[in-house]
This record gives C-alpha cells, structure tokens and sequence, in this order.
C-alpha cells in the first residue's frame, strides 16, 4: 500500500538521519572503551 508523503515522513527521515549519526559516533566510542576494558579486566584478574 503506497501513502503518500507528508511532513510527518520527512521529519522521521531526518530524525532517522541524526539517530544514525549518533549510533555510529557512539559505536566509534564503544570500540575505544572496549580497549580499555580489555586493559582494566586483565589488571583484576592478576590481583
């Protein structure tokens, strides 16, 4: 069933837009701490 356009489906596009942006600059910082992590882990476990 094709709707057709409204304001309300390019407002969910751009909001789609800047989420995904979010996502992937917080993706960029999970790999970073995940490093970290690994480090912060093997440091417990000598103790």
């Amino acid at each position: 069933m094709n709707m057709p356009l409204t304001d309300d489906d390019f407002l969910k596009d751009s909001k789609l837009e800047l989420y995904n942006e979010v996502i992937e600059s917080l993706q960029e910082q999970e790999e970073k701490v995940e490093e970290i992590d690994y480090q912060l882990d093997l440091s417990e476990d000598d103790e």
